[in-house]
């Protein structure tokens, strides 16, 4: 995994109304996603992959896949 990731560009990014989770948008093909974890984790997850397990891994590795998230460089 590299060092960190970033949200890619034309991405847009909501949190639940109860900030239990976080919604995106990705404006040029209209596709969202969603995660259940409040957007401060989120972002740590963002800073410091190396940190997480499997299953957050897996949920990061689907948002690069999808294009929401890009390697930060």
């Amino acid at each position: 995994m590299p060092k960190s990731y970033q949200i890619s560009k034309g991405m847009q990014v909501h949190p639940f109304s109860d900030q239990s989770g976080v919604t995106f948008f990705n404006t040029l093909t209209t596709v969202v996603s969603s995660v259940n974890v409040p957007l401060s984790t989120f972002e740590e997850w963002l800073n410091n992959p190396s940190d997480l397990d499997d299953k957050q891994t897996d949920v990061l590795t689907k948002l690069l896949d999808q294009g929401f998230i890009t390697d930060k460089f």
